[in-house]
């Protein structure tokens, strides 16, 4: 008997569990299909407001320069029965949603009111692919915020090759000239012009203005398909000169590029160059670096200047970093009718010297045709007495 009463309370308990289950999940599906699509309850029963965007919140532009602004327009309207109320959002950096009315940052429009949504981005200093936003949140309960994006591509105002903007001659011989063609395009300005060029030392370097060869503009634009970077381009290059009898030594110098281009933040464009400039003398080592010296008791190092072509020379010392001494003698005795080869320059810090970093160069002048002045870099290092 027993077993048939534990038999029927089973039989009952799978029938509960039947009609409970099911239940239990379609409860459960509609939480949390309620919270990815709202519907309408208690709460938004009544008139509610509705905001319709005009067209599609994203707006692609064609490529802009950089250093430059952009602007878009949206209208807004409330196509609802009650007031919607807009309020300025979250944005990324550099995009800005600007006209609010009197510039505040919340207000309502009334039922079949509309009003224009302007959303204003800076490209900066972005090279490539650019996306930003902004978003205005609503009272709308189907959509609480409506994000506004701009996207295209952004590109220098005016490109440079090369685009470090650094030319190094590495190392070159100071009794020929060397040259180098700096390319300068853009995309948005056909009428481009250089309109100045300016040197660090315009009685070493020189510069002229040329249009672009043929091979040249299909070797940029190889380089601009590799990139994507299918617009047209204009331009013209600089043809860069170092002339015959710059000094000797490691150099560090600049060009600057203006242009006519339109855009407002279009500053000159600075190229630098660089290299080691060689010739019939030479100095060893090429950078004088003296570390950790002691204030109290100062350093002495030596460099030798030697001259290939054995021409008889005097240096004449023009300048050298403040704190320092130095002084030049001949290293070889001179045989019978024959020039030194050798000098030894000696420099020194000496002792009380003011503790810190010391950073310049010795500039030589020197009676040798081919050489009339000769740079050696120094860098060093004083430490304070304890």
């Amino acid at each position: 008997m027993l077993r048939w009463f534990l038999i029927a309370i089973l039989a009952a308990g799978i029938t509960m569990a039947a009609i409970i289950a099911p239940q239990m999940l379609s409860s459960s599906n509609r939480a949390t299909d309620d919270l990815k699509f709202p519907t309408r309850t208690a709460e938004n029963s009544g008139p509610l407001p509705v905001a319709t965007v005009d067209h599609e919140p994203l707006h692609a532009f064609e490529p802009m320069p950089q250093n430059a602004e952009g602007t878009h327009v949206w209208k807004i309207s409330n196509t609802g029965k009650a007031d919607l109320e807009l309020t300025k959002g979250p944005s990324t950096c550099s995009c800005t949603i600007a006209n609010f009315s009197n510039d505040e940052s919340k207000f309502v429009l009334k039922p079949g009111d509309s009003t224009e949504i302007e959303l204003k981005w800076e490209t900066r200093q972005n090279n490539g692919e650019f996306k930003k936003s902004a978003s205005v949140l609503t009272n709308d309960p189907f959509k609480p915020s409506i994000e506004f994006v701009v996207q295209g591509i952004v590109r220098p105002a005016v490109s440079v090759i090369p685009p470090e903007q650094v030319v190094n001659f590495n190392n070159v011989s100071n009794d020929q000239p060397n040259s180098y063609n700096v390319a300068l395009f853009t995309s948005d300005y056909p009428d481009l012009k250089v309109t100045k060029v300016s040197t660090s030392k315009p009685e070493y370097i020189e510069t002229s203005v040329q249009p672009l060869s043929e091979d040249e503009r299909l070797r940029i634009q190889e380089s601009r398909d590799r990139l994507n970077q299918k617009e047209s381009f204009f331009g013209h290059k600089v043809v860069v000169t170092l002339k015959p009898g710059m000094p000797v030594g490691l150099f560090s110098e600049e060009i600057s590029i203006t242009t006519d281009h339109p855009n407002p933040k279009q500053g000159p464009i600075k190229v630098l160059l660089s290299g080691k400039m060689v010739g019939p003398i030479g100095c060893f080592p090429e950078v004088l670096r003296m570390s950790q010296v002691q204030a109290d008791k100062g350093t002495t190092m030596q460099a030798t200047l030697i001259v290939r072509d054995k021409k008889p020379v005097k240096f004449e010392i023009v300048s050298k970093p403040e704190g320092v001494n130095v002084s030049i003698a001949a290293a070889d005795t001179a045989k019978a009718g024959e020039a030194a080869t050798r000098y030894r320059m000696t420099v020194e810090i000496p002792a009380g010297a003011k503790p810190g970093s010391i950073e310049g160069p010795i500039v030589l002048k020197t009676d040798h045709p081919n050489v009339a002045e000769m740079t050696i870099p120094v860098q060093a290092i004083v430490l304070g007495t304890k």
